[in-house]
């Protein structure tokens, strides 16, 4: 599930809070059958092309250094390979806000175990699983998450289901 807000300040305000920690009865069902939950509130630092494609690879990165990693992590090469692979139209390159994702929360708490927070993710809009898969290989994902300056790395492939325009969408009490 991917949200977007006009900043992440949203994910700190009190409207938001209030609702993660009195969770309506779904939630309270389903929370405690995530299993190796992502949930990283991320700034777009960076994106190339346009729309959303039918399918998604993600590259989940937790660095040894951040710093470091942003300074030898090169995303307008990376994203210049990307957008130049058949079936790619839309690139992103995120960075975790990791104190508006380490904010506690009853929801959290159903799930059991800790979020797991990507450091950067890199999000690849595709047409179709193959174009996904191919964009991953040649863009040399395997060689870029062998670089020492991961401690951690996930890559993850996505189909899009369903998408709710935020005009369509509204929380009420």
């Amino acid at each position: 599930i991917r949200y977007e807000t006009a900043s992440v300040d949203v994910l700190a305000s009190a409207a938001y809070l209030d609702r993660v920690n009195d969770p309506t009865p779904w939630t309270l069902q389903s929370q405690p059958n995530f299993l190796n939950n992502s949930r990283t509130v991320c700034r777009v630092a960076g994106r190339e092309g346009r729309g959303m494609g039918g399918v998604v690879a993600t590259l989940r990165l937790t660095p040894n250094d951040q710093a470091e990693a942003l300074a030898r992590f090169s995303w307008p090469d990376f994203a210049g390979q990307a957008m130049g692979a058949a079936g790619v139209v839309a690139a992103e390159f995120w960075v975790a806000d990791h104190a508006r994702s380490g904010i506690p929360s009853r929801e959290k708490l159903l799930r059991g175990v800790a979020d797991q927070i990507a450091s950067i993710v890199i999000v690849i809009h595709a047409t179709s699983e193959h174009a996904a898969r191919a964009v991953l290989a040649q863009v040399g994902v395997a060689a870029a998450l062998a670089d020492a300056i991961w401690s951690r790395t996930e890559v993850g492939l996505y189909q899009l289901a369903y998408a709710l325009d935020a005009n369509e969408f509204h929380i009420t009490s």
